[in-house]
């Protein structure tokens, strides 16, 4: 497509497969909203939304709407909101508007009329980084303010906690979080880590191999690694499962194959009796003789 030529020379720092690739997905985007015939919002990956559209913001634009920025470029002036009784605490500025920079737009509504004149844009200078063709004078772009969204500011994946009866201490997260509580000794940390009713899997990390081993065998969990992070995971012939509330039962290995079985007891009598000594009813005779047999056993 002819909007994917590179751009002007004056704007070759914008040449990169990066700026290609989020260009590309924000072309097709203007395309569906004319397809559609009807305005869409568009959000980049990592914001995080804070409030609700205000009724009637379709109303207030022709083109496009900024609806949230990055948060270097959501601080004064914007979000100083001038009071309006029909958007209670949000407010519509024009923008190009002195003393308002021009922010990295991390979230945004488009019109069809908007779509239209971005791939007109698009097909004479190229593919440029979407905030910045949004912010040229070439479109009648407003701004919300505040923005509804705020790009977020820290995506720590370790993270050090001090109050281990907090909410992150005591979930069970499956994503990319490590947390990190400080202790004093070694029974501490085997207390603190059975604190939890959860019990999945654990770590041990030590230097001291027989320490480590030591160490596994105290934690409540379904499974313990030493130096190693989730590796039995990939171990058919290890039992799969977890304690607590992480889980009842096991899969894979010997005790999987027997969870998943169904166990019947099977008894045959090989004698050939036609009454067997215990039977109803019991004779005094047979009673004597169980006397003398429990006596002599356990005396």
């Amino acid at each position: 497509m002819t909007c994917f030529q590179k751009p002007k020379k004056w704007l070759k720092n914008f040449s990169t497969t990066s700026v290609m690739g989020c260009f590309a997905s924000h072309f097709l985007l203007w395309k569906k909203c004319i397809e559609y015939n009807k305005a869409i919002c568009i959000f980049e990956y990592d914001v995080l939304i804070k409030r609700p559209l205000p009724d009637g913001i379709l109303d207030k634009f022709d083109e496009a709407i900024e609806i949230c920025r990055t948060p270097q470029h959501d601080l004064p002036p914007y979000d100083e909101v001038v009071e309006d009784k029909e958007f209670a605490d949000f407010n519509i500025i024009d923008f190009p508007r002195p003393g308002f920079p021009r922010g990295n737009s991390t979230g945004y509504i488009i019109k069809p009329a908007g779509a239209k004149k971005m791939i007109k844009r698009s097909k004479e200078y190229g593919y440029l980084p979407a905030d910045t063709m949004l912010n040229r004078e070439w479109l009648d772009y407003k701004k919300l303010i505040p923005g509804i969204a705020s790009k977020a500011l820290d995506y720590s994946t370790i993270i050090e906690e001090k109050n281990r009866k907090s909410k992150i201490m005591q979930s069970e997260i499956f994503g990319p979080v490590i947390t990190v509580f400080r202790v004093s000794s070694e029974r501490e940390a085997i207390s603190e880590a059975n604190s939890s009713g959860y019990g999945l899997s654990a770590s041990v990390f030590s230097k001291n191999l027989r320490k480590g081993r030591e160490i596994a065998k105290q934690i409540k969990a379904g499974s313990v690694c030493i130096n190693d992070v989730n590796s039995n995971y990939g171990c058919a012939s290890l039992p799969f499962g977890g304690v607590g509330i992480s889980g009842i039962g096991r899969v894979r290995g010997e005790e999987g194959l027997k969870a998943f079985s169904r166990v019947q007891a099977v008894y045959e009598d090989r004698l050939g009796l036609k009454k067997e000594p215990w039977w109803f009813p019991v004779s005094d005779h047979t009673k004597k003789w169980f006397k003398r047999f429990f006596r002599y056993w356990y005396s």
